[in-house]
């Protein structure tokens, strides 16, 4: 059967492979990688009404989430032939199973949340292993392969400025926290930061060691660097620790009298 035209909605693989395989014979392509919520309109249908429904898709949809159409297909299949349409899930119903995620599938590629980010601004698109950077992209990488994408988690701050300027209402930053909670079940949470997070732990949950902490801190102040930055502390590479006061609020609080 002869193809006139091949059109695509999907990933920037499945995009590849298509433009490859149509290549053999120049048949044409239209590529619409991302997706962008296309109105597939057949010609058999009520035109008018279609064009009702896509104006009021446009406008108004259920939970606030907006789905604007960027593209219109209207086609018929050529005179004693056939038309395919083909739905390629991608992993969406997966995502859409998963209901701690499930909000990041509204997002409308605005790159609001990537204008906004301390990382992105700073660091590029390049600097992520997805093909979408930036905060939502985080996200889309964790829910397409956790396994593949997880590293881009490092990639925030949890400032949650991004969910301060998204328009669709996502909860960007509480859902890079979530993926964070879930890199254990995976096998990919990294030992070091497991071992000082449960030290952490302890000390905050023990006031008396908690203290006794505070009141040892101030001894750092006099070591030399050559203990304090060493190779194994990669975070002290280019940053320095600040200087400890010799009292804290704690105790100037109470060698004051301020309780009461």
């Amino acid at each position: 059967m002869l193809t006139g035209m091949v059109s695509l909605t999907g990933s920037v693989a499945a995009g590849q492979q298509i433009m490859t395989a149509a290549a053999v014979n120049i048949t044409k392509v239209s590529l619409e990688l991302g997706g962008k919520a296309p109105a597939i309109v057949m010609a058999d249908a009520n035109i008018d009404l279609a064009v009702k429904c896509i104006i009021l898709r446009s406008i108004y949809t259920p939970k606030k989430t907006i789905q604007i159409p960027r593209t219109l297909q209207y086609q018929k299949p050529r005179k004693n032939g056939e038309l395919h349409l083909i739905l390629v899930d991608n992993g969406r119903s997966e995502s859409l199973a998963n209901e701690d995620h499930i909000q990041t599938l509204k997002c409308i590629r605005c790159g609001a949340c990537m204008n906004t980010c301390p990382v992105y601004r700073r660091s590029g698109g390049y600097s992520y292993s997805y093909f979408i950077p930036g905060p939502i992209g985080i996200n889309l990488g964790m829910l397409k392969s956790p396994k593949d994408y997880y590293s881009n988690l490092t990639a925030c701050t949890l400032c949650f400025s991004c969910n301060n300027v998204c328009p669709v209402k996502i909860d960007i930053g509480n859902q890079i926290y979530k993926w964070r909670q879930e890199l254990d079940s995976i096998g990919k949470a990294n030992l070091v930061k497991k071992t000082i997070s449960s030290g952490m732990k302890f000390a905050f949950y023990h006031s008396g060691v908690f203290n006794a902490a505070l009141k040892m801190a101030p001894i750092t102040n006099t070591l030399p660097r050559s203990l304090l930055y060493i190779k194994a502390d990669k975070w002290g590479i280019g940053r320095d620790l600040p200087l400890f006061t010799k009292q804290s609020f704690t105790s100037w609080w109470k060698q004051n009298n301020l309780e009461k």
